[in-house]
């Protein structure tokens, strides 16, 4: 017996199907980085290094970082953006897309719903800015022909990631004035940090502010205003993050925006809970004061700059707040060598910037003066890097996966056979990725060649337990001190010492034990060390196996 279609019946088909293709459609876009791109529809005018729209301006001289001023209401200063910055912008993109490509990836989480959760991320923290923002957003894609949901996940991604690490410093400069520098770490730099622009947003009605950054990252991690306040910050891992904070790049320039002082900046702080955690450094240039504000998303603390120098890295400084730092941050010391090497540099009533660009290490410091007319000057000539860490600097901030990381290391460790920290760079690598069968050869190398390096011997030590050389292990791992290894070190070492000697003297194993724990209770790291540290070492037991 056939069954009757009747129109209804279609018209219900219909309906339903036009719904599936509408919300297909829909989960498509959300879920598509950096989704549709338009053609701009602006025309600028260019003369030489210089191009006009309207009332923003951008200088383009050869070598150097791209420098934009734009001027209005702020959606008028987005559209500046976008038209004038387009060229950056479009190439922004392309590099957003394969970062978080090889993100997802390494994670093994398919690109479409990354894209889609950080999208989702995004639009949620940005409905509590100030409006004004919004609709400097909206400017951008009209500008620029780049979706507004791109810009906008951009925009916030440093508050959605978290995943940069950099180094703040103050110093009393000659007649009481402030020296303020940063550097700027991003793991994915050899991709980005040629993109790099400073932007002026000369706002109506508000503050100049000037900052360095990203195209597309419209909030702030470097700049200043015209009041004489500047700022930078550095990256904080809490344990419980506030889904419902406020960014701290938009923060930022709200403060630059609307703050003279620095105890104006303080009672803003008071009216906004952060979203994750943050050392920022501010200074006052018509004051004199600088000042690093830890802010949480519970609280904030401020320390006050009273001698000639005052710095800030990656960790939480305040003992109350500290209690907020995740075990990954306390048992992998997260540049905690900075500090080592901080506490060493010589100590000055007086600094001039050439100290600044030193602590800094860094390799370059333009000079970008207020008259953007003029091109940046190089303040300081660059200092020759040894070609083999410049490659594996390069090697880190390769978009590839952990394996191609790896032989590339190993193609490192051959074009440099002198240098024994090639050597062990593999030997890291490999023993991470449980490469077995390179692990041992590639430690015993670094060892033999710098036995004096404590990293090399530790190595060293875990590679001859995984030889099945019991004894030499226990010799190599208790020649080391404590005092001379990181806390996640430490942990590798004990745990190495419980292990040989399990089969030879069960007590002593068990005082290593002991003393294995005692390090995860202080840092309240048991739940960090089961999931990341305790697997590296599973297949050790019998001597490891090819992978």
């Amino acid at each position: 017996m056939k069954r009757k279609i009747t129109k209804k019946k279609i018209t219900v088909l219909t309906v339903l199907l036009v719904i599936s293709i509408i919300l297909g459609y829909a989960i498509l876009e959300s879920a598509s980085f950096p989704g549709k791109i338009t053609t701009s529809e602006y025309k600028v005018t260019t003369e030489g290094v210089k191009s006009t729209f309207h009332e923003g301006v951008i200088y383009r001289y050869p070598g150097m970082v791209p420098l934009l001023s734009v001027s209005g209401d702020h959606y008028e200063m987005g559209l500046q953006y976008g038209v004038l910055l387009r060229p950056e912008v479009m190439k922004a993109l392309e590099s957003y897309e394969k970062i978080l490509r090889r993100e997802a990836k390494e994670e093994g989480i398919p690109y479409p719903i990354l894209s889609a959760v950080l999208k989702y991320k995004a639009k949620k923290l940005s409905k509590s800015l100030p409006d004004r923002f919004l609709e400097e957003i909206k400017g951008v894609s009209k500008g620029s022909g780049a979706p507004e949901d791109a810009i906008i996940t951009i925009s916030l991604f440093y508050d959605v990631s978290m995943a940069t690490g950099c180094t703040g410093i103050l110093m009393r400069g000659e007649n009481g004035t402030i020296i303020h520098a940063r550097n700027n770490d991003w793991f994915e730099g050899e991709e980005l940090g040629k993109l790099t622009v400073v932007v002026r947003y000369n706002a109506t009605g508000y503050n100049s502010v000037t900052h360095i950054d990203y195209p597309l990252w419209m909030g702030v991690e470097t700049g200043y205003n015209d009041r004489g306040l500047a700022f930078s910050e550095e990256t904080y891992g809490v344990k419980e993050p506030n889904p419902n904070g406020f960014s701290i790049v938009y923060l930022a320039r709200i403060a630059l925006e609307e703050c003279s002082t620095l105890d104006e900046v303080y009672r803003l702080f008071g009216r906004y809970s952060a979203i994750g955690g943050y050392g920022t450094v501010w200074s006052d240039r018509d004051e004199g004061r600088g000042v690093v504000v830890e802010l949480t998303p519970t609280a904030w603390a401020v320390k006050e700059m009273e001698g000639s120098i005052l710095w800030n890295f990656n960790h939480i400084y305040d003992p109350e707040l500290r209690k907020q730092q995740r075990a990954k941050t306390n048992i992998d010391g997260w540049n905690w060598d900075r500090e080592e090497i901080a506490s060493a540099f010589p100590m000055k009533p007086e600094y001039e910037i050439k100290d600044a660009v030193k602590f800094l290490r860094a390799q370059k410091a333009p000079d970008v003066h207020g008259d953007f007319s003029r091109p940046p000057e190089l303040f300081m000539e660059a200092v020759p890097i040894k070609p083999a860490v410049e490659e594996a600097a390069r090697i880190r901030n390769m978009l590839v996966s952990r394996e191609e990381k790896l032989q590339a290391y190993v193609d490192l460790a051959q074009k440099y056979k002198d240098d024994a920290n090639t050597y062990f760079l593999v030997a890291y690598h490999s023993f991470q990725q449980s490469r077995w069968d390179m692990f041992a050869d590639y430690a015993e190398k670094a060892y033999s060649m710098k036995p004096f390096v404590t990293e090399y011997k530790l190595f060293a030590g875990i590679a001859a337990y995984q030889q099945k050389e019991p004894d030499r292990a226990i010799k190599l791992l208790e020649s080391i001190e404590f005092s001379e290894l990181h806390p996640w070190q430490e942990i590798y070492r004990l745990r190495m010492l419980e292990k040989a000697w399990a089969s030879k003297n069960p007590e002593i194993s068990n005082q290593y034990n002991a003393q294995k724990q005692a390090i995860l209770d202080r840092y309240d790291a048991h739940l960090y060390y089961e999931k990341e540290i305790a697997p590296l070492f599973e297949e050790l037991d019998t001597g490891g196996k090819e992978k």
